[in-house]
């Protein structure tokens, strides 16, 4: 999850720089974190289905 984030932040400050914005970085960083946590919840959904059965 913290490697999601990082990386999707590193992404986006590189775009701020290579072109030339100050808002890129914002978007990626929120989108690595929505994404993340998306894919948590899909996994303890899948994990608590499993063990049900």
């Amino acid at each position: 999850m913290g490697a999601t984030i990082a990386l999707c932040n590193y992404l986006g400050s590189w775009a701020d720089g290579r072109f030339q914005t100050n808002w890129i970085e914002n978007a990626a960083t929120i989108f690595g974190v929505v994404a993340s946590m998306a894919l948590v919840i899909i996994q303890v959904i899948r994990d608590s289905k499993s063990q049900q059965n």
